[in-house]
């Protein structure tokens, strides 16, 4: 995939959600151009938006992520704050993907497999992604169902239960109400619960367990 100025293969992760204070300050720095707490801010989202890209099914999850962050740069000034800026920032994400899904709807039905096994290849650079926290015959598992789940549902049960954003801000992501954000995740467990059978919470436990910083 192409470079980018805010980082990529190499670059230490940072845990998704930092104080609401460290967050705030990255922000207030961006909007007036520090490049460094561009950077920052961007390697914070990088490595979740490509976990949820995965998720999603998307073959290019690093791209979609680099995209997605760019997005979130250029559109910066549009943040208003009346929205969590992570639930603002996956948004954007829910969107490329959503984008992505639609321009290649014939191709994406094996899609997800594929990113399965792309995600844990010991030659992919990026495959700290999720290679740590679960195998791939798991999550080869995990995306064949979610193939199973309508899209809405898929996006409201990974946002939920993988990126921890609760049922307010599923809907400030998706477009939708905390009410209907609610219930497609509801819906979709029911949906996983039938097609994993009793191993379903243990695979998204492991899905779900955060990262762990570089160097920790």
């Amino acid at each position: 995939s192409r470079g980018s100025p805010f980082g990529g293969p190499g670059k230490p992760r940072i845990r998704f959600r930092m104080s609401e204070d460290d967050e705030s300050e990255l922000i207030r720095g961006a909007m007036r151009g520090d490049r460094a707490a561009m950077d920052l801010l961007a390697r914070n989202y990088l490595s979740h938006v490509s976990k949820f890209a995965i998720l999603m099914g998307v073959k290019e999850p690093d791209e979609l992520a680099q995209e997605t962050v760019t997005e979130m740069m250029k559109s910066l000034g549009s943040f208003q704050g009346r929205a969590k800026f992570a639930s603002w920032v996956m948004s954007i994400a829910v969107n490329m993907c959503r984008k992505w899904r639609r321009e290649h709807r014939r191709r994406s039905l094996g899609a997800s497999r594929e990113t399965a096994r792309r995600a844990i290849d010991p030659r992919n650079p990026s495959r700290s992604v999720l290679s740590t926290v679960v195998h791939r015959e798991n999550l080869e598992k995990i995306l064949g169902a979610f193939d199973c789940l309508p899209s809405a549902f898929r996006e409201a049960f990974i946002l939920k239960s993988v990126e921890g954003l609760d049922y307010r801000e599923i809907g400030e992501a998706t477009g939708t109400s905390e009410a209907t954000a609610r219930v497609r995740v509801h819906r979709a467990k029911m949906m996983l619960q039938c097609e994993l059978g009793p191993g379903f919470a243990t695979l998204m436990e492991q899905t779900a367990k955060p990262e762990k910083d570089a160097g920790s």
